[in-house]
């Protein structure tokens, strides 16, 4: 069953113990040694109140765990209780945040998660509207999330009494959770020490992702008493500085515990290895040992593409494609870009993406609409759950729902009568290949024909010059939850392909990153200050057999210069 593992991976899997660390380079099976030693550990299990916390930040990143535990492993049981495998911020609010949040918040409820995937926030003024715009940092400073609202011309005084406000009447947003745990556990020891009990092994997977309020919560379950900890990552590939991770805290632990390293490459070619090695941290390049792989002799390349005939540049790289003989097909072959901006620029859609066409004070449209998508998209069980939001915004004239106003509207329900409801409805709304005007109004017809006490009345906003709402698509509108495609190619973001092996990848780069900074200063930073060029990096390391960099016209000399001269 272990057969397959390297010397290495078998002695994080059956001789490590304590607290260490496993720096691994990209395609070095990170996911696999963790999938191996999770399948090991709960297979010898005794304990029946405390089990292992298996952690990592994305839930596809869980899933994956789960699937080579039962391909690779032959690990077929579910991971039930005592046990633990999902995202960090599940963990956090699970078992610190939503349990014991009242007691350092000031509520007297159970706290209501609101913001960002959860429910839209809307307030009654400006200043609330804020609400999920502001956050705590470790130091207790507040912070303005996006001040290009206009959030920055308020005081920050005036932002702090509004915050402390919403917490003490419950309300709390993703980040509120993680400052508010980092309390909990420095006030509260005795959460700490149940929380160690309850999981005595920790295992963090993509541990160069963390934030410093995170990293905090680790600490101090350290400092508690946490003996058996494991955190594998690789901060080459940390590029979710949007959720404030910070690689350089993964690094720190490198120099205090005992670090393994993983450099053999199980995923590409040593042509492709040698290649990305330019912009890596690493001492050396890692060593291709994929049998399939290693000897291919292709050398990535680097082509330069005009703004104005982009589907050049991609049948060029078909046609490489075929001579070495790599299947186009969307399973086989990407292309990959910094942003949406380029992937539209590719498909050839408008940046519709930017339109908000939701009404103020009908928000409710918005979770409606959402729902019918995800069911359309096969994702029922999150289709009913925003179509339910809808409707219980809509029957209680509110913006943000909580617990509390959920079973109060409810309680005029009989339970299975409201779920039967719920399913009728969606499957009376019409199908979303429409564009959003045509499929409101056929949206309203349905509704009135199915209950006409049902007072609905779904709407967006006007069109008004440059902003054509009635035209979007529901793919405009909810793209992030689908792929996109181009003659039998997928397209899409660095971001969503992260920790995937492809076989053959086509990246499209603008002259420009992030705050307008030039790729020719870019791919001198050092990585592990600069996560323009860990994006890169992410992007190179996906490939496994063939690479191709596009780059803007009189471009190219810059990323020669870094990767071929």
């Amino acid at each position: 069953m272990f057969e397959n593992l390297s010397t290495r991976q078998k002695e994080i899997v059956f001789d490590c113990n304590g607290r260490f660390i496993v720096r691994a380079c990209p395609g070095s099976g990170k996911t696999y040694t963790v999938a191996a030693r999770l399948s090991r550990l709960l297979s010898s299990w005794k304990k029946v109140n405390g089990g292992i916390a298996t952690i990592s930040f994305t839930n596809a990143a869980c899933s994956e765990i789960q699937r080579k535990m039962k391909e690779d492993f032959s690990f077929n049981s579910q991971i039930t209780h005592p046990h633990f495998i999902g995202t960090i911020d599940s963990f956090i609010n699970k078992y610190i945040f939503l349990p014991f949040g009242h007691l350092i918040m000031g509520c007297d409820i159970r706290p209501e998660l609101v913001g960002g995937n959860i429910s839209i926030w809307k307030g009654h003024n400006f200043t609330q509207d804020q609400f999920t715009n502001v956050r705590f940092l470790i130091n207790d400073s507040l912070e303005i999330i996006n001040p290009r609202n206009g959030a920055n011309k308020l005081s920050t005084d005036e932002l702090r009494k509004m915050k402390i406000l919403f917490n003490r009447k419950g309300f709390a947003t993703q980040d509120d959770s993680e400052f508010y745990s980092v309390k909990l556990l420095q006030k509260f020891p005795i959460i700490c020490k149940a929380l160690i009990k309850r999981f005595p092994t920790i295992m963090i997977d993509e541990a160069q992702d963390t934030n410093e309020l995170q990293m905090q919560i680790i600490n101090t379950l350290v400092e508690n008493g946490l003996n058996e900890l494991m955190l594998v990552g690789d901060p080459d590939q940390a590029i979710f500085e949007w959720n404030d991770a910070k690689p350089e805290l993964f690094l720190q632990k490198c120099g205090d515990w005992k670090e393994i390293k993983l450099n053999e490459n199980r995923r590409s070619s040593q042509k492709i290895c040698n290649f990305f090695f330019k912009i890596s941290s690493l001492p050396e390049p890692s060593e291709a040992i994929n049998e399939e792989v290693k000897e291919l002799n292709f050398n990535p390349e680097i082509i330069e593409y005009s703004a104005n005939d982009i589907t050049a540049s991609i049948d060029y790289f078909a046609q490489l494609c075929v001579q070495q003989n790599v299947d186009v097909t969307a399973d086989k072959i990407q292309i990959l870009c910094r942003s949406y901006n380029m992937v539209e620029k590719i498909i050839g859609n408008d940046t519709t993406n930017n339109l908000v066409p939701w009404q103020d004070n009908k928000l409710f449209c918005r979770d409606i609409a959402k729902g019918k998508f995800l069911y359309d998209e096969g994702k029922i069980h999150l289709g009913i759950k925003s179509l339910e939001l809808g409707l219980l915004k809509s029957i209680g004239n509110l913006n943000v729902v909580s617990i509390t106003d959920k079973n109060n509207i409810l309680k005029e329900f009989d339970p299975i009568n409201w779920r039967v409801h719920l399913y009728e409805l969606m499957n009376v709304l019409p199908k979303t290949n429409l564009n959003l005007s045509e499929w409101i109004n056929e949206a309203n017809s349905s509704i009135i024909k199915f209950n006409k006490k049902l007072k609905l009345d779904l709407s967006i906003k006007r069109d008004s010059r440059g902003f054509g709402y009635s035209t979007l698509r529901f793919i405009d509108i909810f793209k992030r939850d689908r792929k996109f495609m181009i003659n039998n190619i997928s397209v899409g973001t660095v971001h969503s392909v992260k920790g995937e092996t492809i076989d053959a990848v086509l990246t499209f780069w603008a002259t420009r990153g992030a705050n307008n900074m030039n790729y020719s200063r870019i791919l001198c930073e050092d990585i592990q200050s600069c996560e323009e060029k860990r994006i890169i990096y992410v992007a190179l390391t996906r490939a496994k057999k063939l690479l191709v960099i596009a780059v803007p016209e009189g471009q190219a000399e810059h990323w020669r210069n870094k990767f071929i001269n």
